[in-house]
């Protein structure tokens, strides 16, 4: 079965969550959080590119778009 690492907003550990059980709102294994998959694509700021671009514990699709 396939995975995938997702970060917990809460505590920060990463928690590897089966494909299938995505839709029954895995919680953290570390701190019992209930960790959110992002069905749609995340903006990303200045302030958050670290966090959810450098610190991803896996593989990140970055898009980027200026209006000028």
């Amino acid at each position: 079965m396939e995975s995938v690492l997702l970060r917990c907003q809460s505590c920060g550990a990463v928690n590897k969550v089966l494909r299938d059980r995505l839709s029954s709102k895995p919680r953290c294994g570390k701190c019992k959080t209930p960790i959110d998959y992002p069905d749609k694509p995340v903006d990303i700021t200045t302030g958050t590119f670290k966090k959810e671009v450098l610190s991803s514990p896996g593989v990140v699709v970055v898009e980027f778009w200026s209006p000028t």
